[in-house]
């Protein structure tokens, strides 16, 4: 059996494809995510719920697929699909959303590590912390901009 080596973000901003082999993200995120790619050794996917076209976001991109260092399927969060893409994956970050509140014990059943990502700063300062408790916060790809 081969070693599971993808790493594989799930985030709730939505995307489109406008056209054969293009995909609709922000630069934001594209940014964040070359950074994994960077990083990681191995493959690197993302996994967006569709939209309906341009977010209203300030920095809306348009990109071809074969330009990216990493993969995007665009799949409705509580889609069977998107928890079969799962198990092909090594580690699986998520944010917080209802409707992937399962996928934390999806990947355990399955024996895939997952992470939990968040929005970044403001999430910190307002997250609760037990006095003398440590955390290592691991920012969402769209925080690395």
């Amino acid at each position: 059996m081969q070693k599971r080596r993808e790493f594989v973000l799930i985030m709730a901003l939505t995307s489109a494809e406008p056209s054969a082999g293009k995909v609709l993200l922000t630069g934001k995120f594209v940014d964040g995510m070359r950074s994994y790619a960077e990083r990681w050794d191995g493959q690197v996917h993302a996994i967006l719920p569709p939209g309906r076209g341009v977010t209203g976001n300030l920095d809306d991109v348009v990109v071809a697929r074969d330009e990216l260092p990493f993969s995007v399927d665009i799949l409705p969060l509580s889609s069977p699909a998107l928890r079969q893409r799962l198990l092909r994956a090594a580690v699986v970050m998520g944010q917080s959303h209802h409707e992937i509140a399962d996928v934390a014990s999806f990947c355990a059943r399955h024996g895939v590590l997952r992470t939990h990502a968040h929005a970044g700063k403001r999430a910190r300062e307002r997250r609760p912390r037990a006095p003398g408790m440590e955390s290592r916060v691991v920012p969402a790809a769209s925080t690395y901009a």
